[in-house]
């Protein structure tokens, strides 16, 4: 129970500084765009092509992803959880976007757009793993009132049998793509935080931010 508890805090920590990372990188990837702007590149080209071009194409992996969750996932009426868990998230990453777009702030509204999208996709991703990872399997049971009193504390009922297993998810006999294909998205996910983050640190401006004593010259 231990270890266990202590995986779930660790899942939980490990889970928090990726999305910390990606934020990161997400608005270092705005910045860029917003410096190329201001330094006389194209305005349409690079808010209208690049961006608008990629939050559709992103918020439309966004809606996929979250239909296709719920077609495997949620269409049985019993899985209560898992249609509760998709809705919840799904209806935060809206609220979020919609934050980022009508609120006033420095940066453009299609840069905030990109940005929100790109955390909303992330946070999908987190999702449908969570949820293909939980048990799918489920056996309602079948419950006969018991004969007499046995005190308090004790059971009413006792189960006598269960009803027809029903999965949230595909079975035992269905091959789920998911299955094989998340885990690679986990790798390739993690391993671009972990360069982002050492490539911004060797940085010479974050060098000498955080005072190392071997920073490279800086220009």
């Amino acid at each position: 129970s231990a270890w266990m508890y202590t995986s779930m805090a660790g899942a939980a920590l490990y889970i928090v500084i990726q999305l910390m990372l990606l934020v990161f990188l997400f608005h270092q990837w705005t910045d860029k765009i917003e410096g190329k702007v201001n330094n006389g590149s194209k305005a349409c080209c690079w808010y209208g092509v690049l961006t608008l071009c990629v939050t559709i194409s992103v918020y439309s992996i966004f809606i996929f992803a979250i239909v296709a969750m719920y077609y495997f996932f949620a269409l049985d009426e019993r899985c209560t959880w898992n249609r509760w868990f998709i809705i919840v998230n799904a209806v935060a990453c809206i609220l979020v976007s919609i934050v980022a777009l009508v609120r006033k702030g420095p940066k453009d509204w299609r840069l905030r757009l990109f940005h929100s999208s790109l955390v909303s996709l992330y946070v999908i991703f987190l999702t449908w793993t969570a949820i293909g990872s939980a048990p799918r399997k489920y056996q309602d049971p079948i419950y006969r009132g018991n004969s007499g009193w046995a005190g308090f504390g004790s059971n009413p009922y006792e189960v006598i049998g269960f009803k027809q297993p029903y999965y949230c998810g595909p079975n035992d006999d269905q091959d789920s793509w998911t299955d094989h294909f998340l885990p690679y998205v986990s790798v390739v996910v993690m391993f671009i935080t972990v360069v982002s983050a050492l490539v911004n640190t060797a940085s010479p401006e974050n060098c000498e931010a955080m005072a190392f004593p071997s920073c490279p010259l800086n220009g």
